[in-house]
């Protein structure tokens, strides 16, 4: 049996460090995912070219006050603590961004719906007179009978694709989710729902307003496929 310390080193040696896992479904379909990569995406490009579309990636998320996306220290023998609010305070977002480094969101209270859905797909088509291919996760408010009928009445302006079933990280947005959970994080929890609203607003119109920085969530390994300069 090796000791922690020999363990340690030989890790070190062949390159490994400590990191936060990357978010990985445990059983993704592999056949789908290829299809995906291979068929599926570079037709969806072929087609948003010749409409002159914008191809935008959709997901929802919830960010809450007791998050912590980040590494403690405390002394040996004692735990890393963090102080939270009393009450578990939470707010959630619908949100999609482009590889040109476009953002949009909507907040909402509660779960999301299908009327909650359409809400954002009407505002995000008002933020362009041209057509969008939305590309969505196979959340079931995607796929229930109001979102799609929505859509349907409005195919001229709007597609909208869903992923590969379990496989989170092949889509961009998950990536600012991550980033916005830390950032919202990062300088002090919010203590109510309102200040947690405000910091969210604050830490999203940010980033809105620097279009490299979205662009970067594209250049994960999982999802350079969907990269400005791959597509």
């Amino acid at each position: 049996m090796l000791a922690v310390r020999t363990v340690s080193a030989y890790l070190r040696r062949w390159g490994y460090t400590a990191k936060k896992p990357v978010r990985h479904a445990k059983k993704p379909d592999p056949e789908e995912v290829r299809h995906w990569l291979e068929h599926t995406y570079p037709a969806l490009q072929k087609r948003a070219k010749q409409a002159r579309a914008e191809t935008h990636e959709c997901d929802e998320t919830g960010v809450v006050a007791d998050h912590c996306s980040g590494y403690g220290y405390a002394k040996r023998g004692q735990r890393a603590t963090m102080d939270v609010p009393d009450l578990h305070l939470g707010v959630n977002m619908v949100s999609s961004i482009t590889n040109a480094g476009t953002l949009r969101l909507t907040m909402y209270p509660g779960t999301m719906t299908g009327e909650r859905f359409i809400v954002f797909l009407g505002r995000l088509l008002r933020t362009t007179t041209g057509k969008i291919i939305l590309i969505v996760d196979r959340l079931k408010v995607h796929q229930n009978a109001v979102a799609p009928e929505w859509v349907a009445a409005h195919s001229d302006r709007l597609e909208v694709v869903a992923l590969p079933r379990r496989a989170p990280e092949r889509n961009p947005d998950e990536y600012l989710n991550n980033d916005v959970k830390r950032a919202v994080a990062e300088d002090g929890l919010p203590d109510s729902k309102p200040a947690l609203r405000d910091k969210l607003h604050h830490v999203m119109r940010k980033v809105g307003h620097l279009p490299k920085h979205v662009v970067s969530y594209f250049l994960q390994p999982c999802v350079l496929y969907a990269d400005v300069e791959s597509t």
